[in-house]
This record gives C-alpha cells, sequence and structure tokens, in this order.
C-alpha cells in the first residue's frame, strides 16, 4: 500500500478471488472515492474450465453532518465462448448514519431491490421477494428470527460465554 497524501494506491497479487488487484483511492474529511480493478483466472474445480474474469468496482462517499451518502458501481466480465460477456453489474444508492443504512439497488439480472439494515436487524425487498432479519440482544446471547428471499423461517438463539483464567 503507497500513500500519497490523501491518495491511496494498493496493489494485492495471489488474492483467493483474483491473482491481481488494484486499487485506488483519494480521501477528503467529508468524501472519498475509490476505484479497483481486478483480473484473474477463477480456480480450476474437479476438472472445471478455468475463466478468466475482469471486474471493475467504484464506490464514492460523502458525509453531510451525521448522514452518509453513498454511491457504488460493479461491472464484471468473464470469458465465453463468444468473447467476455458481461456476468454481472450493479448499482447501489446508501444513505444512512454511523448505525442504519438504506440501500436502493438495480442489477441487471434481479432488477431493483430496496435493503434495510439497522442495529438490530435487515428488511429486503425486491421483486416477488421479501427477507427480513430481526436480532434481539440478550445479557448472554442474542435470538435471530429470519426469513429469507427462497422462505425459509428460522429462529435460532445463540448464547454467549467465556472461558477465563481462574485465580
Amino acid at each position: 500500500m503507497l500513500h500519497l497524501g490523501r491518495v491511496k494506491i494498493q496493489s494485492v497479487l495471489d488474492s483467493s478471488e483474483f491473482p491481481c488487484r488494484l486499487t485506488l483511492g483519494l480521501e477528503g474529511e467529508n468524501a472519498s472515492l475509490s476505484h479497483e480493478m481486478s483480473l484473474g483466472r477463477e480456480p480450476i474445480y474437479s476438472g472445471s474450465e478455468q475463466l478468466l474474469r475482469v471486474s471493475q468496482r467504484s464506490n464514492i462517499t460523502a458525509s453531510v453532518g451525521s448522514v452518509l451518502i453513498g454511491l457504488d458501481y460493479l461491472l464484471t466480465l468473464q470469458t465465453k465462448e463468444e468473447g467476455m460477456v458481461r456476468t454481472d453489474l450493479r448499482i447501489r444508492l446508501m444513505l444512512g448514519n454511523s448505525s442504519d443504512r438504506i440501500h436502493l439497488v438495480w442489477q441487471e439480472r434481479e432488477g431493483w431491490s430496496v435493503q434495510v439494515k439497522g442495529r438490530n436487524g435487515s428488511l429486503a425487498l425486491s421483486k416477488g421477494r421479501v427477507a427480513y432479519e430481526f436480532i434481539a440482544h440478550l445479557a448472554q446471547g442474542e435470538v435471530k428470527i429470519s426469513l429469507t428471499s427462497k422462505g425459509v423461517f428460522s429462529i435460532a438463539y445463540t448464547y454467549r460465554f467465556t472461558i477465563g483464567q481462574g485465580r
């Protein structure tokens, strides 16, 4: 990683997702901008063909008082028989504060969706699908009530305990 004032340059080789990744960023007091280019071949799984993937991701965030505003863009290309083909395109607008976020997302294959994330849960609405998760924090654990976008309802209790050194 290289910092030149408020400019940050980072390069990653031999990453698990992409063998080569270059990130350029610019950070200010109330705003930041980053752009990432990734290139590499997917790992080979049991004789499957190794595909070349190229990904571009841009992210802009700005804070106005206690409100955080963001715009995220993702484009992924992959080799196919007909050459490089777009496999993912996503644009996400974010509005939030330190604990709550609202995301308006457009994906090429799935269309529009709204995601609301807060301290105690999340809600996602998209065409024909609803998913939510509510978390109640207790003194020794938490209760999680959720419904996935595939219609699976679950209630889970997680108990937290610690093992420490006796005196």
